[in-house]
Parts: C-alpha cells; sequence; structure tokens
C-alpha cells in the first residue's frame, strides 16, 4: 500500500494500478482475458492510475522471528459498465476526497 493507516491488526491503503484483470469465460473451457483501465489522459500514452480500496495486516508464524505480511484488494458489485463482464470488481476511489474518506474512517 502507498498510503495506510493502521487500525488493530489491520489497516487500509491504496492500492495504485495501471488496471486489472478481468476473464470472462466461453461456453467452451476457454476464458478471455480482459484489461480493464481508465482511458488515456493525454497523447503521451500514459494512463491515469486507479487507485483501489485494500487492506493490509501482518503477523507472526507461530510465534517465530517470520513476519508474514498480506494485502489484499476490497471488492464491490460491478458498475453498469462492468457488470456484462463480472458481478463484482475492485472498490475504485475516483477522487481524492474518497482516497482520505476511506485511509481515515472506520
Amino acid at each position: 500500500a502507498v498510503v495506510s493507516t493502521q487500525s488493530g491488526h489491520y489497516g487500509r491503503g491504496v492500492i495504485p494500478a495501471d488496471g486489472f484483470y478481468e476473464w470472462s469465460s466461453t461456453k467452451g473451457a476457454e476464458k478471455i482475458p480482459y484489461f480493464v483501465h481508465r482511458k488515456n489522459s493525454d497523447e503521451s500514452g500514459e494512463r491515469n492510475l486507479l487507485m483501489m480500496a485494500g487492506r493490509h495486516d501482518k503477523c507472526r508464524l507461530n510465534n517465530e522471528d517470520c513476519i508474514l505480511y498480506s494485502a489484499s484488494v476490497i471488492t464491490v458489485s460491478a458498475s453498469a459498465p462492468m457488470s456484462w463482464l463480472h458481478h463484482r470488481m475492485p472498490a475504485l476511489l475516483e477522487t481524492e476526497e474518497e482516497v482520505k474518506k476511506w485511509l481515515h474512517t472506520g
């Protein structure tokens, strides 16, 4: 997580990404990958990053010195434009205000 807050044993974070893959099944066993991303911002071709809500945690394994770090992306029901592809999608934080609210709520 690039930005995070710690609350109890877990923390909230924001996971920036160029996009994410979603797989669509055909009638056969074949699955087709779709790369979901924002439209390009300018003629340079650089993508606007997606900001995904996430959680992170760490725990000690069997009281040893080894610490396990983990992170996960929060998912929500798919938006109307995404529903043809899958019933769930990452929780996208669209504005700086949404990022701040996610990091400092709960």
